[in-house]
């Protein structure tokens, strides 16, 4: 998307389910005060590749972008983000902020960030932050003592983590999404 000036975009990129998956939305902050946020929710849950990310492209003045990537990985899943920060010279006091979460489900799983952030800009800033998280038995132990099972349990944890998503989210998207990680880890989904 191209963004105008004084204009606000807002992306939304879900990723559950197919066997293979690339997917970068971009945005190109054109006009002064331009605004975007990418949010990007990512589940590998099986012998599957999910290669997904964000790009925003810094051109206007005071412009600013945000990107939240949180990828799944679970039953041999494998996620990457790959991301793309550009402020260009002239796009004065722009910021972009990054981060990519990963949370890792057992030990066949695997997670890998490659971040590109370049700065032309003096003026602008660039903040980004990656981690990547495994799942740990005391986690799912403690869960399971409570009555709860492994299957609810994941669910639960993959929900919490992605919580920060599902805050900005319309209500009925919130509620299709948890109907699916649900159903992405019951006996009936992919994990069972």
């Amino acid at each position: 998307a191209i963004i105008e000036e004084n204009a606000y975009v807002e992306w939304i990129e879900g990723s559950i389910g197919s066997k293979i998956t690339y997917t970068y939305p971009a945005s190109v902050l054109k006009g002064n005060n331009a605004r975007t946020a990418q949010y990007v929710v990512s589940l590998s849950n099986g012998p599957f590749l999910k290669d997904t990310g964000a790009k925003s492209v810094h051109v206007g003045k005071n412009t600013s972008s945000k990107i939240v990537s949180k990828s799944i990985s679970a039953n041999g899943g494998i996620n990457i983000y790959r991301g793309l920060v550009r402020i260009g010279k002239g796009a004065k006091n722009s910021t972009a902020t990054v981060s990519c979460d990963s949370l890792i489900l057992d030990e066949e799983s695997r997670a890998y960030t490659y971040p590109h952030n370049q700065n032309d800009e003096p003026t602008a800033n660039i903040i980004h932050e990656a981690t990547i998280g495994k799942l740990s038995e005391d986690k799912l132990f403690y869960l399971n003592a409570r009555g709860i099972s492994e299957e609810e349990a994941k669910s639960l944890i993959v929900l919490g983590f992605i919580s920060e998503i599902l805050e900005g989210l319309p209500f009925e998207y919130v509620e299709v999404l948890k109907k699916v990680i649900e159903l992405e880890f019951s006996e009936v989904g992919g994990v069972g």
